[in-house]
């Protein structure tokens, strides 16, 4: 794949245990402050209105807390946006095939409307107004670079102010097994297809012959590989960093396959 244009990268969210945002997360990243798991604090999703904040799912809830950091200080009803997931809600997957099993079939209607993989993303566009073009894609292990792949494309190709929101969340013990994920974890990126005040780097994408970064050493390095979303975490150590480098993201079938290479120019 040749290189897609550049886009810039104005803001950043952050939601997983221990990292409650990106400004208090930064040090860890960097390396300056070690890191301790905490767990997260309950959280239910500002822009919604009452009733759909009510009824948010955990899915919505995850991909909310990080989103409304990314979107603090500009419209959100202006951005396109991207969300990415390896599986979304296995909490509600677990509950449907529970209910479908027994004798009454009783399914909840909440669950039935929150079983698709687009809820963050519809409740997203209702919480903000936005009728802004929308996508959610999945990926397996490799949600995080097709991704941000498609939030890029969606930058050049609409010239559009686009939000890339990726989340996973921890499975319940009855499918621990056939998840990807150990945690909970979410992370939105703020994209423009032009620089500004603002700005914090500058991202340009292409594939490459390469293995995928890793964070051995540091003190994320287990997170890192808790989830397909938080394989996010090379690209933000570089970003908190402000360091300019380039950063592979697995992106084939298996590990050493082709890589996704994002060169990060610091500005």
């Amino acid at each position: 794949m040749s290189a897609l244009p550049a886009a810039f990268l104005d803001a950043i969210g952050l939601a997983a245990p221990g990292l409650p945002d990106w400004t208090s997360s930064q040090a860890i990243l960097r390396g300056e402050q070690p890191y301790i798991a905490a767990a997260l604090p309950p959280y239910l999703p500002t822009l919604l209105p009452a009733n759909e904040r009510r009824r948010a799912c955990a899915a919505i809830r995850t991909a909310s807390r990080a989103a409304e950091q990314a979107v603090d200080g500009c419209n959100p009803a202006g951005l396109a946006t991207v969300f990415a997931s390896s599986e979304t809600n296995l909490h509600i997957a677990a509950r449907l095939c529970t209910a479908l099993a027994d004798g009454l079939r009783q399914v909840s209607p909440t669950d039935f409307h929150a079983s698709v993989h687009n809820a963050a993303a519809g409740n997203w566009s209702i919480g903000t107004r936005s009728q802004q073009p929308s996508t959610a894609v999945a990926g397996w292990e490799n949600c995080f670079a097709i991704g941000l792949m498609e939030a890029v494309a969606m930058v050049a190709a609409e010239q559009a102010d686009t939000l890339l929101v990726t989340y996973d969340l921890e499975p319940p013990a009855i499918m621990s097994d056939r998840s990807l994920a150990t945690q909970g974890y979410a992370m939105a990126l703020r994209l423009s297809p032009r620089a500004t005040a603002r700005t914090l780097a500058r991202l340009q994408l292409q594939t490459a012959e390469a293995t995928a970064t890793t964070m051995t050493g540091h003190s994320l390095a287990a997170m890192h590989m808790s989830c397909p979303a938080a394989r996010s975490l090379p690209l933000l150590e570089v970003v908190a960093l402000r360091r300019s480098a380039t950063v592979f993201l697995q992106h084939g079938n298996h590990p050493g396959s082709t890589a996704l290479a994002v060169s990060v120019e610091a500005l």
